[in-house]
């Protein structure tokens, strides 16, 4: 059974961090980022106490540092987690995730 789910925005997330990293660095270095984000994601599945709650961010939100991104995510009912976004730790996170309301 898989241990996480992606939402659209995080999928769109995920293509952007793709595209950045393959334009500054390479597309080799952009696939080993992002592998390393999937990989975070089944950690996080098989770990969900891992991420720090931020309740004060987003009520029923945690959230993950990989590399120089923050992972937020939620604990599906059905004991999924569903990564909610990807984002990088220098952007406003507030602005990013009221955005999806």
């Amino acid at each position: 059974m898989k241990v996480y789910r992606l939402r659209p925005t995080a999928e769109a997330d995920l293509d952007d961090i793709w595209l950045y990293t393959a334009n500054i660095w390479s597309t080799e270095q952009a696939e080993t980022y992002v592998s390393r984000l999937f990989d975070m994601f089944v950690l996080l599945g098989t770990n969900q106490g891992l991420g720090q709650q931020v309740d004060t961010i987003m009520p029923g939100y945690r959230r993950f540092l990989c590399d120089h991104h923050l992972i937020f995510y939620v604990c599906a009912d059905d004991g999924q987690v569903e990564i909610v976004r990807i984002l990088h730790e220098k952007v406003d996170i507030r602005r990013h995730l009221d955005e999806q309301q």
